[in-house]
């Protein structure tokens, strides 16, 4: 069992692991018997080894007390919750939507999340960002600003040609992610 979350936690060492630890110490934490979440449903360890690493946005590990806190005495091996990308983007476009009317206009007429070029704090987001995007919360958000195509590749001169407009957020640092100043 272990083995297979030192492996899993290396697999998704450049995705998001909101423990400010390396992957492979948090998972030393963990007892042998954690309390594991996908996609906000519990679920047993036969569900895991199924599922694809790719499809991994983030990981958030929970020990002692804080596991116990939400899963009583079950919670005593710790807790591991497991976000798909799939997943992070209807958090990520959920939050966006309340907090940006354009955004919002822009999800309601139907534009694809695939045409949205995501810059964050200045950095254009490529891949495996879906996790990164949907641990902004209200604690860290700053602004949300939509951009034509045209100020898109003025500005940011290596875009994706199926880019339609550009999506710059501006966020602080999620406090305890592992390499936050690299991603944030």
């Amino acid at each position: 069992m272990k083995s297979f979350l030192v492996i899993l936690a290396l697999i998704i060492f450049s995705f998001t692991c909101a423990t400010a630890q390396t992957p492979k110490k948090a998972v030393k934490k963990l007892g042998e018997n954690p309390v594991f979440v996908l996609d906000s449903v519990e679920i047993d360890n036969s569900v895991i080894q199924a599922t694809d690493p790719k499809s991994i946005a983030s990981v958030t590990m929970y020990y002692d007390d804080e596991a116990i806190q939400l899963f009583g005495d079950r919670g005593k091996d710790g807790a591991v919750f497991i976000e798909t990308k799939k997943f992070a983007v209807k958090r990520y476009t959920a939050f966006f939507r309340k907090h940006s009317p354009q955004y919002d206009s822009l999800i309601f007429n139907n534009i694809e999340d695939s045409k949205f070029q995501y810059i964050l704090n200045d950095r254009v987001l490529t891949e495996n960002f879906e996790g990164d995007l949907a641990i902004i919360d209200s604690e860290i958000f700053i602004d949300l600003k939509i951009i034509s195509k045209k100020e898109l590749n003025e500005k940011y001169k290596e875009i994706d040609s199926k880019k339609e407009m550009g999506i710059l957020i501006r966020s602080k640092i999620p406090p305890h992610l592992y390499k936050g100043k690299k991603k944030f």
